[in-house]
C-alpha cells in the first residue's frame, strides 16, 4: 500500500469535532404522561453538568465519515503485481540528440539499402546523425510522454530537459544519443541531473577511420580544403587547394542558384563574383539554401507551396542574413525588378525605401527541406552577387576545433553514469485511474446515509404511555 497524498492525513485532526459536538449538545428529555401531578412534591432545581457522551452510535458514524474522507484524499493504492508492472512502464523521457559535426561521420552500422535499381537496391551511407535519429525514435516509442531535443552541445541542453521533466508526473529519464566524443559530457553534467531521474546513454558507434566533414575556407577564387583523418596515434590533417570549378560551382559553394533561361548567363556572372569574396568560411555541415531569381520558371510553384521558416536552423540562417553587413549595405542601393513581393514570408534585406529585396521561406527542392530566398533584383546585379555570398556564409556551420578530437569517452565511464529512473513508491506518482480512493468515497457515502437515518430517528420523541387509573 502506498499513499499518493500523505499530507491529507492532517485532516484526521477534524475527527475530534463530532466528539465535541456530542459533549456540548443539548439532551432531549424523556416525556412521560401522568394522570395527575398534585401528589408530586415540589423540588429545587440544581445545576448539573453532563460528562457523558450522548448518542455514541451517531457520533461514531460521524467520525467514520470524516476518517473515510481523509483516507480517500490521501490517495491509497494497493500495489498488486499488475499495477507494479504498469507503473514501471509509465516513464517520461527527454531525449537529447547530439548533432555536432563529429556526428556527420559515417556510422559503424554500415550502409542502408534503399529499394530500386538493377542490383536490387541503392546503397546509402548512414551518418552518425541518421543512426541517432533512429535511436531517438525508438526511445520515444518506449515512453508514455517524450520530447526530442536536437543540439550540437548536449551538456547545455540538460538544464532545459530537466526543467521540462520536473513538471510531468511519472518515472523521469534523460536519454542522450551521441558518439560521446571527449568533451560531450563530464562528471559535473551528470551530477546536475536529479538523483531520482534515470540516465540512459546511447552510444552511436563511428566507423573506424571515418572522416569528419571537410573543413573548407574560401581564398580568393579558390578554396582551401583541410581533410582530417585520425588513427590511434592522433589526428592527421591534409591541406589541398582547389579552384571553384572542382568545388561545386553549379551550386555556388553550397547555395543552389535557380535562374531562368534568359537570366542564366547573368546569374553565372554573379556567382563568379560571389566566389571571389575572400574568407568564405565553410565546413562539411551545410545548410540547404536556394536563391530563386525573378526569371526562374518554377518560382510561382515554389511560392505557392512555401511556408514560413519552421526549422531551428532556418531561423539561425535568417538571422545571419539579416545581420550580414555587406548584404544590408548592398540591399539599400539595389534596384528592384517589378515582381510581386511575398509579404507573407520573412524579409531578410530591404532597400533604402523599406521595400523587401529578398524574403525567406521554407520549401522543398528534390525532396530536401530547403531555405528559399526569393530575390527581387536582377540576376546579374551586384546585389545578386552579394546575396549569393551572404547565402554561402549563412549556410555554413563552423565546427569548433574540439570536433576534430578523434578520441571518445571510455565505455566504462558511460556505463557508470547510467542509472534507472527512481521506483521509490514515495516519489512515484500513479495515474488517478489506479487509485483505490473510490472505494473509501463509497463507504463515506454509505455512512452519510446511515447518519441521516439515525438523526431522523433521534428527533422522534420517545413517549412512555401510562394507563389512566379507573375510578373506584
Amino acid at each position: 500500500m502506498i499513499w499518493q497524498n500523505p499530507w491529507a492525513f492532517l485532516g484526521l485532526l477534524a475527527i475530534v469535532v463530532p466528539v465535541i459536538i456530542h459533549l456540548l449538545g443539548r439532551r432531549n428529555a424523556r416525556i412521560t404522561k401522568f394522570p395527575t401531578l398534585r401528589f408530586v412534591g415540589a423540588s429545587r432545581l440544581m445545576a448539573t453538568r453532563w460528562t457523558r457522551l450522548s448518542d455514541v452510535g451517531l457520533m461514531l458514524v460521524r467520525m467514520g465519515i470524516i476518517a473515510a474522507s481523509v483516507v480517500a484524499l490521501a490517495g491509497p493504492l494497493l500495489l498488486t503485481p499488475d499495477r507494479e508492472a504498469r507503473r514501471d512502464r509509465d516513464i517520461v523521457r527527454a531525449i537529447i540528440v547530439d548533432t555536432s559535426a563529429s556526428m556527420s561521420r559515417v556510422a559503424a552500422s554500415g550502409s542502408a539499402v534503399a529499394p530500386g535499381g538493377s542490383g536490387g537496391g541503392i546503397s546509402q551511407v548512414q551518418t552518425g546523425r541518421d543512426v541517432a535519429m533512429r535511436e531517438a525514435t525508438r526511445l520515444a516509442a518506449g515512453a508514455v510522454t517524450s520530447v526530442i531535443v536536437h543540439t550540437s552541445t548536449p551538456s547545455s541542453a540538460l538544464s532545459g530537459a530537466i526543467a521540462g521533466l520536473q513538471t510531468r508526473p511519472g518515472r523521469r529519464e534523460v536519454a542522450i544519443v551521441s558518439d560521446f566524443q571527449i568533451g560531450t559530457l563530464d562528471e559535473a553534467d551528470i551530477a546536475s541531473i536529479p538523483r531520482d531521474f534515470g540516465i540512459d546513454l546511447v552510444r552511436v558507434a563511428i566507423a573506424p577511420g571515418a572522416q569528419p566533414a571537410e573543413i573548407v575556407s574560401g581564398r580568393g577564387s579558390a578554396s582551401v580544403v583541410a581533410r582530417v583523418s585520425h588513427d590511434s596515434g592522433g589526428a592527421n590533417v591534409e591541406w589541398t587547394v582547389r579552384d571553384q570549378a572542382s568545388a561545386g560551382r553549379e551550386t555556388g559553394a553550397g547555395v543552389t542558384v535557380l535562374a531562368g533561361a534568359s537570366e542564366r548567363a547573368r546569374a553565372n556572372a554573379a556567382r563568379e563574383a560571389a566566389m571571389t569574396v575572400s574568407a568564405l568560411p565553410s565546413d562539411g555541415v551545410r545548410r540547404p539554401i536556394a536563391i530563386v531569381f525573378p526569371g526562374y520558371e518554377g518560382r510561382a510553384a515554389l511560392v505557392r507551396d512555401a511556408q514560413q521558416p519552421g526549422e531551428a536552423w532556418m531561423g539561425d540562417a535568417v538571422v545571419a542574413l539579416a545581420r550580414d553587413p555587406i548584404l544590408v549595405a548592398a540591399a539599400r542601393e539595389a534596384e528592384l525588378v517589378d515582381v510581386a513581393a511575398e509579404s507573407s514570408f520573412v524579409t531578410v534585406a530591404r532597400t533604402a525605401a523599406g521595400q523587401p529585396m529578398a524574403v525567406a521561406a521554407h520549401g522543398s527542392i528534390n525532396g530536401t527541406e530547403t531555405l528559399l530566398l526569393f530575390a527581387r533584383v536582377d540576376a546579374g546585379s551586384i546585389a545578386s552577387a552579394v546575396l549569393i555570398a551572404a547565402g554561402v556564409r549563412a549556410s555554413v556551420v563552423a565546427a569548433p576545433v574540439a570536433e576534430l578530437e578523434p578520441a571518445a569517452l571510455a565505455e566504462e565511464a558511460i556505463a557508470a553514469w547510467r542509472r534507472d529512473a527512481a521506483t521509490s513508491p514515495e516519489r512515484a506518482t500513479v495515474d488517478s485511474d489506479l487509485s483505490d480512493a473510490r472505494w473509501l468515497w463509497l463507504i463515506a457515502l454509505i455512512l452519510l446515509g446511515v447518519e441521516a437515518w439515525m438523526r431522523r430517528a433521534r428527533r422522534e420523541p420517545r413517549v412512555q404511555e401510562v394507563p389512566r387509573a379507573r375510578a373506584a
